[in-house]
């Protein structure tokens, strides 16, 4: 019967999708097979359904009105019964009103093909309302770039809010972390370790810009391309991966305006070569101690918060 009816399916499909054929007499491993792997269509052969510790036809009936009211509540996925009881007329009719389509022992070959093609027009516009479900998801969890460089460069790691709490979070504690790492290489006299300038602090802002433009572009990409769920993106473990390059990127921003401002100064004061060096090597320099040391402590974050995972942004 299963061949049969595989080969009647294998006919109305023909080339338009490959057919995979999963069967059981079980009623219970009906619902395990359901349950591991993607069913789109459940034909039920009611005659052929054994459920452990059912013996009577009428508990048999009983039990296959249960599985098949299951099957449609659970997976809402188009099911066809076929059975060729005439006992307990009640229950059958049931199982006609549950089922998509119900066909009686013998049934017409060409009434059972037209109930496959239906059931595939079914399977169709499901999954068209599906998409069309996740796409009106999908634009609610999109970040504007734009929006979030400008909130970045305006409230710095507030402006992260824009994501979620826990980013805005790991960027605040970022930002503190970096200003305490700056303070001890201040006092072991790392170079680019020193007093910045009157309101140099204010540049910052265009380090969150940056960050927060590449955390949108990224978070939509992973969205729209359905590899990532919003849930998973508004985690901890993402979150981690934003403090992590937030911090290389405030300390090479640093290191290298601070270069750049000490080499613009002793040009001002007439110090011409120092000066050209300050740019040519001092620059280069700077950028690598910086990556080097906030790289480090980014990779110990990493251990912390996601050790298993690659970063996305």
């Amino acid at each position: 019967m299963v061949d049969s009816i595989s080969e009647v399916i294998n006919e109305v499909i023909k080339e338009k999708c490959n057919l995979k054929v999963l069967s059981s007499f079980y009623g219970e491993e009906i619902l395990e097979i359901a349950d591991k792997e993607y069913v789109d269509i459940f034909i039920i052969i009611l005659n052929n359904i054994r459920f452990s510790e059912v013996f009577t036809i009428k508990e048999r009936i009983e039990n296959s009105v249960r599985l098949i009211t299951k099957i449609k509540k659970k997976y809402s996925k188009p099911l066809i019964a076929i059975s060729g009881w005439k006992e307990d007329p009640f229950l059958i009719e049931k199982v006609k009103t549950t089922a998509d389509f119900f066909f009686t022992i013998p049934f017409e070959l060409d009434a059972f093909m037209k109930a496959v093609e239906k059931c595939m027009e079914m399977i169709k516009k499901c999954n068209t309302t599906k998409n069309n479900m996740t796409n009106i998801e999908n634009k609610k969890n999109i970040n504007n770039p734009i929006v979030a460089a400008i909130l970045g460069l305006i409230f710095n790691g507030l402006g992260y809010l824009y994501f979620n709490w826990r980013y805005a979070l790991m960027a605040v504690i970022t930002f503190i972390f970096f200003n305490l790492l700056m303070y001890i290489l201040g006092i072991i006299r790392i170079g680019f370790a020193i007093n910045p300038p009157s309101g140099f602090v204010y540049l910052f802002g265009l380090v969150y810009a940056w960050e927060g433009y590449k955390i949108a572009n990224s978070r939509n990409i992973l969205i729209e391309l359905g590899e990532m769920t919003i849930s998973e993106l508004n985690s901890f473990t993402y979150a981690g991966m934003v403090a992590s390059n937030l911090l290389v990127s405030l300390g090479r921003f640093y290191a290298c305006s601070i270069t750049i401002w000490i080499s613009i100064e002793l040009l001002r004061n007439n110090q011409i070569i120092k000066g050209i060096i300050g740019f040519i090597i001092g620059v280069p320099l700077a950028l690598w101690m910086a990556g080097l040391i906030f790289g480090t402590v980014a990779t110990i974050i990493k251990q912390f918060f996601y050790k298993k995972h690659k970063n996305i942004f």
